[in-house]
């Protein structure tokens, strides 16, 4: 019988080096890193098999259902930005409302963000999202 998929969130950030990293917040102890946000995600999904491997060579659970998880990622600020790097810190700053000296320390990972300032940026970003699907040339 084939174990059915859960769903685990992925936080995929910028990494000290300058690549990137994914963590799973609610299964501690599990990492991807990579150059590129797909090496990170490769990584993971690596270091997930070969846990679970362990696990069954040893004979005890594992804690992660057999390796069948499906990611939700998500990103934290500062892996946001380097993803889509074709925005100017500044001035997305002022269009989301915020201090460009804040959304600099966001983006080098200096500064704790609350989950309503998330919010705040997240919205914002949908809403030039939705913006900009209705351009035309």
């Amino acid at each position: 019988m084939k174990t059915k998929k859960i769903k685990v969130k992925a936080i995929i950030e910028k990494a000290s080096d300058g690549g990137y990293g994914i963590y799973l917040p609610d299964v501690p102890g599990y990492v991807g890193i990579g150059y590129s946000e797909e090496d990170a995600k490769k990584d993971l999904r690596e270091a997930i098999d070969l846990v679970v491997e362990d696990c069954r060579e040893r004979g005890i659970p594992d804690d992660i259902n057999g390796g069948a998880v499906e990611f939700d990622y998500r990103y934290d600020l500062s892996g946001f930005l380097k993803r889509f790097d074709i925005f100017n810190v500044s001035a997305l700053a002022k269009t989301i409302g915020i201090n460009s000296g804040l959304m600099r320390q966001y983006k080098a990972g200096k500064t704790h963000i609350s989950e309503a300032r998330k919010q705040q940026i997240e919205t914002r970003i949908h809403t030039l999202a939705d913006e900009l699907s209705k351009v035309k040339f």
